[in-house]
C-alpha cells in the first residue's frame, strides 16, 4: 500500500440498471398489444386503459389509432420496470344514435378525438412480462 497523505478519497458508487435492446423490444410489445386490447375494447373508456373520452364509460362504438405512441424506458424500480409513452393519439366513434323515430334520420355518429401521454409499469412474471399499472401523465381531447 502506498503511504497516504492525508484522507482517502472515494467517489460514490451508482449502478444503473438498464434493460438490453431484447428487453426495451419485449417491454414495448408488451405495452402496445396492451394498447391495442384498450382500441378493440369499443367502449368511450376502457376500463384499466390510458385513455377514454368524456362520454358514460359504457358508450359503444370503436376506437381507431390515429397516431401511436413513442415509447420509451424510464427506470428500474425493484422489480419493476417503468415506461413512458408520449404522443398517443386516438378517435372514438360513437355508435349512431337509432332512436329517431319517423321520417327524421338518425344522428350521424360523433367522432371524438384525443391524445395522451401516460406512464406504465411492468412487472415480470416468471420469464414474461406484464403491465401492472397505467398512469396518465396529459390527456387531452384533440383538437379543442
Amino acid at each position: 500500500m502506498p503511504p497516504v497523505l492525508g484522507h482517502w478519497q472515494t467517489g460514490l458508487l451508482s449502478v444503473d440498471y438498464r434493460p438490453s435492446r431484447d428487453g426495451v423490444d419485449s417491454a414495448r410489445s408488451v405495452i402496445l398489444e396492451e394498447l391495442a386490447e384498450c382500441l378493440r375494447s369499443g367502449v368511450a373508456r376502457p376500463p384499466g386503459c390510458p385513455f377514454g373520452v368524456d362520454l358514460p364509460a359504457g358508450t359503444p362504438g370503436r376506437w381507431l389509432l390515429l397516431e401511436p405512441a413513442e415509447i420509451t424506458f424510464g427506470a428500474m424500480v425493484g422489480e419493476t420496470f417503468d415506461y413512458r409513452g408520449e404522443g398517443l393519439t386516438a378517435a372514438f366513434i360513437a355508435v349512431e344514435d337509432r332512436t329517431a323515430g319517423g321520417d327524421l334520420p338518425a344522428p350521424r355518429p360523433r367522432v371524438h378525438r384525443m391524445s395522451v401521454d401516460f406512464g406504465v409499469t411492468l412487472r415480470q412474471d416468471g420469464a414474461d412480462l406484464e403491465v401492472q399499472h397505467w398512469a396518465y401523465t396529459t390527456l387531452r381531447p384533440w383538437p379543442r
